[in-house]
């Protein structure tokens, strides 16, 4: 395995990296027989198994976009229907033009709000928040089974 020089000098001295995981964000989670190391662009963050007091593998949804995208998409169907009859003919193309892009603006609110997002979530010991990983699904999967083999 090809282990950056920048991680080698965290390692200690008999120390094995055993996996390489590729997150997003361009994130990398070494998994060595002892501590998991997460090289982000700006530093690594070290988790000994010791640490992770539980692991959580989460699915969620961004339901205020979801709604929010529902509430501009009926409120340009309420424009559309009150004021469509008041408007100037010349102003009319300009007028249909905007409520076109706040319906779609809208629509592409709901779809991105509804769309599920995974992450892993690492409880860790003197840690307020978990460490949330986020990746393939695959490779969240890999990620839970080596932890959870690791801390047993």
């Amino acid at each position: 395995m090809d282990i950056p020089k920048s991680l080698e000098k965290y390692l200690t001295k008999d120390e094995v990296i055993e996996k390489e995981f590729k997150l997003k964000n361009r994130q990398r989670l070494y998994a060595s027989d002892t501590r998991l190391l997460i090289k982000m662009r700006h530093g690594i963050k070290d988790i000994d198994y010791k640490h992770i007091s539980s692991i959580e593998l989460k699915e969620v949804r961004k339901w205020k976009w979801a709604v929010c995208g529902f509430i501009l998409f009926a409120l340009s169907i309420l424009i559309l229907s009150q004021i469509s009859g008041m408007i100037r003919a010349e102003d009319a193309d300009r007028f249909s033009t905007t409520v076109q892009i706040f319906l779609a603006s809208g629509l592409i609110l709901i779809v991105y709000g509804l769309f599920k997002r995974r992450y892993l979530a690492l409880s860790v010991v003197g840690l307020a928040l978990p460490v949330k990983l986020k990746g393939a699904q695959t490779v969240l999967d890999d990620i839970f089974i080596l932890v959870r083999d690791k801390r047993a």
